[in-house]
């Protein structure tokens, strides 16, 4: 068992920042629980709650178990990738061209090599462009033409099973230290089955990335990056937390805390993108009569700080007297003021920004309406190359 250091223990001025670190991991880790068997989440809602529990863990082992313990440099890497553009010059074009590039390589050139996820409606909610970003340089991309299925499943499987004992043990860790009494029995499990499998909707990316340049395919990535994560703040509501038999405040308060951290990030990606790709992003705005560019205004006016504030408390504060500067202390606050903050605020965020983004950006990328490849089609263009 790993034991917070003692030094780290003296520093803690703030026992709000240690208590929101154990609800976090704990709280994490009853949402995976219970939709680990749901077909839906695994197929790709998956890969964003992998990384928000790599980001909870190197948030709670940087801030109480520091030079303590060692931990697989994966958990770093996924959980970097919190953030969906970046902010050095040309980096988004090199990340993008990285993606690409993988998908080239693990499929081929000239068959169909990039998956979406559709619902039942056809409508996209996942692609193997974000499952890549989030495994980006991880050695745990898989590579079918080169390995078998078997042996990627097996090292996912060992990688999930490592972050779930690890999340653990730290929980573990802190509750023996602290003596926390736990007033809620947060170990009750209520698995949720979704039996509904997504459609899939293979292309070549030539058909996907149709414009001149990089920079210019970049902020089709940048889109489809965002669409994902929106996505999944949707599943999480409509698809989870609307289907337990009983909603508990700890269910709420994980659903708050990845909204808010999602939404933040989401949102830092089209306001950078409307900075920095002015054309492109005024020209998609423009065909859609404004509306984009509404919703952003709206979002900076009435929602960005407190997304933002709630944001930034990932980040463990344990030398600030405010008991508000840590997310227990901060809802603890906000729920005195209003009984049913937590649900409002995640309606609020969903149906007024999320809801309308999402329908905005299917309409710019039009994935429907691309064709997929024919087996025809790839097997001319392999015989072309003989």
């Amino acid at each position: 068992m790993h034991k917070i250091l003692l030094e780290r223990l003296e520093e803690i001025i703030n026992s709000n920042a240690i208590t929101t670190a154990y609800i976090d991991l704990r709280a994490i880790q009853k949402l995976i629980l219970n939709v680990q068997k749901s077909k839906e989440f695994k197929s790709t809602h998956v890969y964003s709650l992998l990384r928000d529990m790599c980001l909870i863990i190197d948030e709670v082992i940087d801030a109480f178990f520091k030079d303590s313990i060692n931990v697989d440099e994966r958990i770093s890497k996924i959980r970097n990738h919190v953030h969906l553009y970046g902010k050095k010059r040309g980096q988004n074009q090199k990340i993008y061209r990285k993606i690409l590039d993988y998908h080239i390589e693990a499929y081929g050139d000239d068959v169909n090599n990039i998956g979406f996820y559709l619902n039942s409606d056809g409508e996209v909610v996942g692609s193997t462009l974000y499952a890549a970003y989030i495994l980006l340089d991880t050695k745990n991309l898989p590579f079918p033409m080169i390995e078998k299925s078997t042996h990627v499943a097996e090292r996912n499987f060992s990688f999930a099973k490592y972050i779930g004992e690890l999340s653990s043990t730290l929980a573990n860790a802190i509750e023996k230290e602290l003596v926390l009494q736990v007033t809620e029995n947060i170990g009750a499990i209520e698995e949720i089955y979704n039996e509904e499998i997504y459609g899939c909707k293979d292309i070549n990316h030539k058909d996907l990335f149709v414009l001149e340049s990089d920079v210019a395919n970049t902020f089709i990535f940048r889109l489809i990056l965002s669409l994902q994560e929106i996505s999944d703040v949707i599943w999480l509501r409509d698809r989870y937390i609307e289907r337990l038999n009983q909603v508990a405040f700890l269910d709420l308060y994980i659903m708050l805390k990845l909204t808010t951290l999602k939404t933040d990030e989401i949102m830092d990606n089209l306001l950078n993108i409307k900075q920095h790709s002015k054309e492109l992003f005024y020209e998609w705005n423009n065909e859609r009569n404004g509306e984009i560019e509404s919703l952003l205004k709206k979002y900076e006016q009435e929602m960005k700080e407190e997304c933002s504030t709630m944001r930034n408390m990932i980040h463990y504060d344990i030398e600030s007297k405010n008991e508000e500067s840590n997310f227990v202390g901060h809802l603890n606050n906000k729920v005195n003021q209003e009984s049913d903050y937590l649900i409002n605020t995640i309606n609020v965020i969903i149906d007024l920004y999320l809801r309308p983004l999402r329908y905005e950006i299917l309409h710019y990328l039009k994935i429907k309406e691309i064709k997929s490849l024919s087996d025809w089609e790839m097997i001319m263009n392999r015989l072309s190359k003989l």
